[in-house]
């Protein structure tokens, strides 16, 4: 009787523990800068500087790639970041973020937001670009 109970009880954690694997999500973000101007991104956490990148003038940074298991991919995760500020030469800078705000008067409908996957074109090899254009400086604000 004890043998049975014992392969009752190894053929109900095999049972159990066979699930199906979660497939792999690999995703890849890429920063065109064709502002004119030398961009320094800052990368921020809860307000906590992380790192920082130099992108030259009509520059391309090829930020990296994130794999996730069955979670989904946004520019939050891939970034590392909650929230980035984009200073232009110096002069003008723009500061998105990901937390969203509940009164939206205070946002500006003029910035494109690079911390979502909305702003983002994607390419025919499933890479997520977004575009740093003379737009963007120009809505951006004084230093």
């Amino acid at each position: 009787m004890m043998k049975i109970s014992n392969y009752l009880i190894i053929s109900f954690f095999l049972l159990f523990s066979c699930v199906p694997e979660a497939g792999v999500e690999t995703r890849n973000y890429i920063l065109i800068n064709n502002s004119g101007k030398e961009l320094r991104i800052e990368f921020y956490f809860y307000n906590i500087f992380k790192n920082s990148k130099i992108v030259n003038k009509e520059g391309v940074l090829e930020m990296l790639t994130k794999e996730s298991m069955g979670r989904g991919i946004t520019p939050l995760l891939a970034f590392d970041a909650d929230s980035i500020i984009v200073t232009y030469d110096n002069e003008k800078r723009q500061i998105y973020t990901g937390i969203v705000q509940a009164n939206y008067q205070n946002v500006n409908p003029k910035l494109r937001n690079i911390l979502e996957d909305d702003n983002y074109s994607i390419d025919g090899e499933g890479n997520y670009i977004f575009t740093f254009t003379e737009e963007d400086y120009e809505n951006a604000e004084k230093l």
